[in-house]
């Protein structure tokens, strides 16, 4: 543990200023297009008709949704940086807790008519802080569904091995490049093609799972094929220390 909070204890300061740096780039493109939206808004440049104006509120509210999620995420790297717990070690389910995740991403995938099946071997007692595994688990949901197709699919399986809790998450998307799979894990990486630009993502979901899994000493890999879609693998130990 020693050599662990030594090594965040002199994360390098160049890093964290890059990481600050493209958050405040990052906020400021959509506070600017609020703004702007809001100057129209508050001049009536649109006419009286209000349904003129609601798809400007749809869109700031869509800027303002990305905003919180930047911010949540960048907490989140900050705290796992600084080598604090998000709570306590407990036992819980992990295939409940799992089934939990997947309801809560359930009406994003549904506005894009993508499924989420799970498929688990009954209940699975698991020792961790379940907060960080939410976290995993959320973040490999949330890039199978925005970068699936529309009408795709999104398939969980978990299991045990002698070993091991694994966890796949598979989806029918776009796929990521050979290049792209070599650093898909660090922080502010995005896939970058066509249909995607728009994409509200942050870039830091992979690379928080990748550190919250070594916390578990656990590892995480990637299968993909362009076109036909990915598959995230995640082994954890069964009692992790």
């Amino acid at each position: 543990m020693a050599k662990t909070s030594q090594k965040n204890k002199n994360f390098p300061k160049i890093q964290q200023f890059n990481i600050f740096s493209v958050l405040a780039h990052d906020l400021k493109s959509p506070l600017n297009a609020v703004e702007a939206n809001l100057d129209i808004l508050q001049k009536r440049m649109l006419g009286e008709n209000i349904g003129n104006y609601l798809p400007l509120v749809k869109r700031s509210i869509c800027r303002m949704q990305h905003m919180r999620e930047l911010i949540r995420d960048v907490v989140d790297w900050a705290q796992i940086h600084s080598d604090i717990p998000f709570g306590e070690k407990r036992a819980f389910d992990l295939v409940e807790l799992v089934q939990g995740v997947i309801d809560s991403r359930r009406e994003e995938a549904h506005q894009r008519q993508i499924s989420i099946s799970l498929t688990a071997e009954g209940a699975m007692l698991f020792r961790g802080v379940p907060v960080e595994l939410a976290l995993m688990i959320r973040h490999l949901l949330d890039n199978a569904i925005r970068y699936n197709r529309e009408s795709g699919s999104v398939t969980v399986l978990l299991k045990k091995t002698d070993l091991h809790v694994v966890l796949e998450v598979a989806d029918t998307g776009i796929g990521i490049a050979p290049d792209e799979t070599r650093k898909i894990f660090e922080e502010f990486v995005r896939i970058r093609k066509n249909g995607t630009a728009e994409s509200p993502g942050t870039g830091l979901g992979l690379a928080i799972t990748k550190r919250l899994v070594e916390r578990y000493n656990g590892d995480i890999r990637v299968e993909s094929e362009a076109s036909v879609g990915s598959r995230f693998i995640l082994r954890l130990p069964q009692s992790p220390e």
